[in-house]
């Protein structure tokens, strides 16, 4: 399915697994799943992989080095993306999201990516 929306978009998607079976889940099944991706995306000289888990409620981004990026760097990748794409307004982040994204949104407009601010939920 999702090299049929990504093909209009004009990306090339190389998929591996793209229908899990039911036979491992988990921890384990998602660690097998990294792993693979972070072995394929050199040789087929991917500029990133994306792994979602199971219920594809998370998503996973590998470097094109096969190392994982963290899902706060991830964040700020997005928000810079937004910026990028000229996008403002108001982002809701968890209280436990790290503080460079107030950082990244309190720069002066010249300076900033993304065009907007952060708000975190009253504790």
């Amino acid at each position: 399915m999702l090299p049929l929306l990504l093909g209009p978009l004009g990306v090339e998607a190389i998929t591996q697994h793209a229908f899990e079976s039911d036979a491992a889940s988990g921890p384990v099944r998602l660690h097998e799943t990294m792993q693979q991706a972070r072995r394929l995306v050199g040789p087929v000289n991917a500029d990133f992989g994306a792994v979602f888990d199971r219920s594809a409620e998370r998503l996973y981004l590998i470097d094109e080095l096969g190392r994982e990026i963290p899902t706060p760097t991830a964040l700020l990748l997005f928000l810079q993306l937004l910026g990028w794409a000229g996008r403002q307004g108001k982002v809701a982040v968890p209280l436990n999201v790290t503080s460079q994204v107030e950082r990244l949104a309190a720069r002066p407009a010249r300076d900033r990516p993304y065009a907007g601010r952060a708000r975190r939920p009253d504790p």
